[in-house]
């Protein structure tokens, strides 16, 4: 190991090479002595001290000083010198340093073979005794580092990825989850793992306990004749009558009880310390169904139940086995006794007595199936028995029906049949079409009023504010019929969607969740870059009007998420929904929103929620269908209809305000 610097540059006689020396190929080295000088002076010097490394504030000397206490004294020669240790029993020891000759105050550790060799900054430490080795593992263990961001990085990941409705607890405990698997190492910690400190305290001793009876085998027994194994302390509680005279109420205690309490010192029975907590094992499911279910008995009699001599006597001295564990666990818990000895004995019972009755009532369900049937069930007979007449009445197996459906196809065939139906979902294009047999003048006055509003927009000239329409109607006053007509009208500049498949099948349209890549749940909650967003800026490109039907279904969220997607769509950040022009189509009092609050409530959840109730109430043009248009007869049953249908309708209406 050296210090020594051939050729320091503070004696400007060194040349700094054109080309770094860690650039070099060792084959092009001719001068190994100037490239040696030359490795040293540039990645084996300290050159620069600075805060945002090495300089920290030295409250003895009240100025910044450098951690790896550059620049060093010059020395002439290499010298051994011994420095004081302190020590716990105050003797005086010494530890060995050496200090090498010195001529380069900021030059490392070296030694020239390793460093020609790894051709980058090492640095090399003489250990001569174990004080120099703790020193040198404890310091770079422990050294001092830059901030660590993780921390902070990980609350950050957890709080973005979490939605503003999830509950603080499950937040914080994704947080420590995350903490404890990425996490830096204190130096406190560190130094703890060294020297083996202990991490934690506490102020309780588990003190586990095997229900299995083990025993501690003796050393050194001389004496042949006498057991070669200590009393484990079932065999303790076992004979425990001999402590009476000492402890009257020894007696009636249970097992779990007698090794929270007391412990045996040099063969005397005597009092246990206060913050002895008691480990019990084996501990097995409680649950009746559970194949170890006989085990949690048998365990559960030895741990409550008081019992003396031997183990048979819990289960009144009968050969054991499963059946002896349960029934003997059962009746213990109903007898008086268990209330006192055993922890949550009324939950524990109300668990057996539930698994009593559903077994009883399992006894009697097969005989009950064959003589009770609900009316779906006996349609769902007649319909399996005359449409495949080689099946039994009833079709009690069902994978039989599928078996015989599966024998009309060779296995290639089945196999390929996940990816056939991905490829027609791939390949299949939606036929746009006009909806034929729509007359507007067959329109209703409140119908004919809707669409004039649609239209007469649609044929001014832009520049024009965007429209914000509501069509209300009940079922039955032709809203799906008006969207038809409107569609037929815009054609190209408008998208006709819902807010369920279902309904969207049926006005032809699509969902507008998957239109506009609707968010479904909170790790999908942020904007759309890249191939996403170029999707949907093409999907909405001539389009100034968006058609939402079920508008009912449709959240204050659901709604602040549509404002943003078509901003990002359109490019116009300013103007609400985008400047396109949306109109709702709905009955207000059929389902409501799932997850999330209705549009007209007064009190969003979240900033994503506010948003979308201010775009609601910016839907000032309003129009009523009230005319029923699939029972337009004058006759007294279809007035009776109508009546029953807005009778329920308003009674649903006045339920949900």
């Amino acid at each position: 190991m050296s210090t020594y610097n051939p050729c320091p540059p503070d004696s400007e006689l060194w040349v700094k090479p054109n080309i770094h020396p860690c650039k070099r190929q060792h084959a092009d080295i001719t001068d190994f002595h100037s490239d040696y000088v030359d490795l040293l002076n540039t990645v084996q010097r300290h050159t620069q001290c600075s805060t945002k490394y090495c300089l920290r504030f030295d409250p003895v000397k009240e100025d910044l000083q450098c951690r790896f206490k550059y620049p060093f004294d010059l020395c002439e020669k290499t010298t051994l010198v011994f420095e004081p240790v302190h020590t716990k029993d105050k003797t005086t020891q010494f530890k060995a340093k050496i200090i090498t000759k010195r001529n380069d105050s900021r030059v490392n550790n070296h030694q020239r073979i390793q460093l020609q060799g790894w051709r980058a900054n090492c640095d090399i430490q003489v250990v001569i005794d174990h004080h120099k080795c703790v020193e040198y593992l404890s310091k770079y263990a422990a050294k001092g580092e830059p901030r660590s961001p993780l921390l902070t990085d990980t609350f950050n990941s957890v709080i973005n990825n979490t939605h503003c409705k999830l509950e603080p607890q499950k937040a914080m405990k994704k947080i420590i989850m995350k903490t404890i698997g990425q996490r830096d190492f204190s130096a406190q910690e560190t130094m703890h793992l060294l020297l083996s400190l202990k991490l934690y305290s506490t102020t309780f001793t588990v003190l586990p306990v095997s229900l299995n009876g083990s025993r501690r085998l003796k050393s050194n027994v001389a004496d042949t004749s006498l057991p070669c194994t200590t009393d484990s302390l079932l065999d303790i509680y076992a004979n425990r009558g001999k402590f009476q005279n000492d402890f009257p109420d020894i007696h009636n205690l249970n097992f779990a009880d007698f090794v929270a309490k007391f412990k045996i010192v040099k063969g005397k029975l005597v009092h246990q310390s206060q913050n002895i907590v008691p480990k019990i094992f084996p501990n097995y499911s409680p649950n009746p169904k559970g194949e170890n279910y006989s085990l949690y008995c048998k365990y559960q009699l030895l741990k409550y139940k008081p019992w003396h001599t031997c183990q048979n006597n819990v289960w009144n001295s009968t050969e054991p086995n499963a059946d002896i564990y349960i029934k003997a666990w059962h009746d213990f818990l109903c007898s008086p006794s268990a209330q006192i000895q055993v922890p949550n004995w009324e939950q524990k019972l109300q668990n057996v007595m539930q698994n009593i009755e559903l077994e009883t009532d399992n006894e009697h369900s097969h005989f009950e199936t064959e003589k009770i049937q609900e009316e779906w069930m006996i349609l769902s007979d007649f319909h399996n028995s005359t449409s495949l007449s080689d099946t039994t009445t009833g079709f009690a197996n069902s994978l039989q029906y599928w078996q015989l459906q599966s024998d009309n196809y060779t296995q290639k065939q089945i196999s390929e049949m996940p990816n056939w139906i991905n490829a027609q979902k791939t390949s299949f294009q939606k036929q746009d079409q006009l909806f034929q047999g729509v007359n507007i003048n067959l329109f209703s006055d409140e119908q004919r009023l809707a669409y004039d509003i649609i239209t007469t927009h649609s044929n001014k000239i832009k520049p024009k504010e965007p429209l914000r329409l509501i069509i209300n109607g009940v079922a039955g006053t032709g809203k799906s019929y008006l969207i038809n007509g409107v569609y037929n009208h815009l054609k190209d500049k408008c998208i006709v969607t819902a807010t369920t498949g279902k309904a969207s099948y049926n006005i032809n349209g699509v969902t507008v969740h998957s239109l506009l890549r609707l968010p479904i749940n909170s790790t999908t909650q942020k904007d759309l870059s890249g191939q996403a967003l170029s999707r949907i800026q093409e999907r909405l490109r001539g389009i100034d009007y968006l058609l939402i039907d079920e508008y009912s279904m449709l959240g204050q969220t659901t709604m602040g998420w549509i404002d943003r997607r078509c901003k990002q769509a359109t490019g116009m950040q300013e103007i609400l929904f985008g400047g396109i022009s949306v109109i709702l189509i709905g009955d207000p009092a059929q389902l409501p929103p799932v997850g999330d609050k209705p549009l007209y409530h007064s009190k969003p959840s979240t900033a994503t929620g506010q948003q979308g109730y201010c775009a609601y109430q910016m839907f000032v043009h309003v129009v009523i269908l009230s005319v029923n248009q699939r029972v337009i007869g004058s006759d007294h049953d279809q007035n009776l209809f109508r009546e029953l249908l807005l009778i329920k309708t308003t009674k649903r209406r006045n339920d949900t305000r």
